[in-house]
């Protein structure tokens, strides 16, 4: 089972919609510029379309993401949202967008095979 918390946590989502100026915040990239401005438009998109005033459905953004930069760029996309996670990966080389939006964080990556 997923837990959504903090996610449907009134206060988080007040302080969310407070920071939140819609801008993604990019820390790492390792990916083409043209991929990389696809890929945070698709984070964006995808956290915009899940946001209500009530919930952050971060389960079904990550899925949407994955999916939208599977059909643009090809299979095995990975997405990771979340508040306060570490992460150690291998990924293939130019395919790696990590940062944040607001309170949350994003990387995206595309697995070494």
């Amino acid at each position: 089972m997923v837990s959504t918390l903090p996610f449907s946590d009134p206060q988080f989502l007040q302080q969310f919609n407070t920071f939140c100026s819609g801008k993604f915040i990019v820390k790492l990239v390792d990916m083409p510029e043209e991929m990389a401005s696809e890929a945070k438009e698709t984070i964006i998109t995808g956290i915009d379309k899940n946001t209500s005033e009530s919930k952050i459905d971060m389960e079904t953004a990550c899925r949407q993401i994955k999916e939208a930069m599977d059909a643009k760029y090809g299979a095995s996309w990975h997405c990771i949202i979340g508040l306060g996670f570490a992460y150690d990966i291998t990924s293939n080389k130019e395919n790696l967008l990590y940062g944040y939006l607001s309170l949350i964080h994003i990387c995206r990556c595309r697995r070494a095979i």
